[in-house]
């Protein structure tokens, strides 16, 4: 009975060998996979997120142990904002390889895009610790630092980000860093070296920021223009330029110019619509009404979360006097952002019976204005 037992026991072992054997890819399999996740990496890379997803699945298929594999398959759920799956790829990877420093760095990024500013440091700084220095990592954490309003932290890590890669975007988040801190002049001579070193559209928006806050506003607009031309990929210059005419430097038709650009030329980009809408009813709201009131109601129905848009309609409608419309409205700016004391005081005049509050309206008087009354 006992010979038995284990003849039977050395075939078990013997089967076991034989499926694991079997299971293990040989390597002429191992390097088409090698083959096929470079393939999905590189689609990644191209924004080809269904191909990438597509050649990434395959892999996984084959070899659910494939680190890389899962590592860029949780980046793919991340634009397409599906983080619970991204977070299990992440943590099944960093499971199966604990010191890579790239799943690290993906799991702060996850962290980052959930809004988790401290556990995506937590995750950055690990990703550090692990390598000693990766580029991405400590950008991800400089950004988080400043959402904290950390700024000397931010700043110092930008320091370390130049010691090890001198580039004009490096530079130009150090100046923003400096910008956000207060220092302006710094932040403006900073820049000025960066850009008559290599002059970019990333340096000379940066800039504009900068003089728009020093009151230089001739400055700021030609570093805008320059912007639009270095730029002409997407619309973010010329909608810049839009702002510019309509809150810097009032032009309102320009604004509309601008604006209807970006509109007609990048694929009506919301935002674009919103700002119109905006720069139609300050020009003369009874002659502009439809035109504000169509711009308005686009931008609410992609952007159908956003309280702005529905602000905006909001004082439309009170300044044409259907106080029904600008009613519902506000209280739907006001259900999507309660905190909001603008939309609070609007609500205030519709039910009072007074016109919207201006951006001014709230402020302490000055002893100036005080004497003048």
């Amino acid at each position: 009975m006992r010979t038995v037992l284990i003849l039977l026991l050395a075939c078990a072992v013997a089967s076991a060998a034989a499926a694991t054997e079997a299971a293990s890819p040989s390597e002429e399999e191992r390097m088409a996979l090698d083959a096929l996740f470079v393939q999905g990496v590189d689609a990644f890379k191209a924004s080809k997120w269904d191909e990438a997803m597509a050649k990434l699945n395959e892999v996984l298929q084959a070899d659910p142990n494939y680190g890389g594999a899962l590592n860029y398959r949780a980046k793919v759920y991340i634009v397409r904002k599906e983080f619970d799956k991204a977070m299990a790829d992440i943590d099944r990877a960093i499971e199966l390889e604990p010191q890579e420093y790239h799943y690290a760095s993906t799991k702060g990024l996850i962290y980052e895009h959930l809004g988790e500013a401290h556990k995506g440091i937590e995750w950055y700084s690990k990703a550090l610790d692990l390598h000693g220095f990766d580029s991405g990592s400590l950008k991800g954490r400089i950004a988080l630092y400043m959402s904290l309003g950390e700024y000397k932290q931010a700043l110092e890590d930008c320091d370390w980000l130049l010691k090890h890669e001198v580039t004009t975007s490096n530079k130009v988040l150090r100046a923003r860093v400096l910008f956000k801190m207060g220092e302006r002049e710094k932040a403006r001579e900073y820049l000025d070296e960066a850009i008559k070193e290599r002059k970019t559209s990333q340096a000379c928006q940066a800039r504009a920021e900068v003089l728009l806050e020093l009151g230089e506003t001739e400055g700021a607009y030609w570093d805008l223009v320059a912007v639009s031309r270095l730029n002409v990929i997407d619309a973010e210059p010329v909608l810049a330029l839009g702002d510019f005419f309509l809150f810097h430097a009032p032009d309102l038709r320009q604004a509309v110019s601008y604006y209807t650009a970006a509109i007609k030329e990048y694929s009506d980009p919301p935002i674009a619509r919103l700002r119109r809408g905006m720069a139609f009813a300050a020009l003369e709201p009874p002659l502009f009404f439809d035109k504000a009131l169509e711009d308005f109601s686009a931008y609410i129905t992609v952007r159908p979360d956003d309280p702005e848009g529905y602000g905006e309609r909001a004082k439309l409608y009170l300044s044409m006097d259907e106080r029904a419309k600008a009613l519902a409205d506000i209280r739907k700016a006001l259900d999507l952002d309660p905190e909001n004391e603008t939309y609070t005081k609007t609500l205030e005049a519709i039910t009072a019976g007074r016109n919207a509050p201006g951006p001014d309206d709230g402020k302490e008087s000055t002893d100036s204005e005080e004497e003048d009354q």
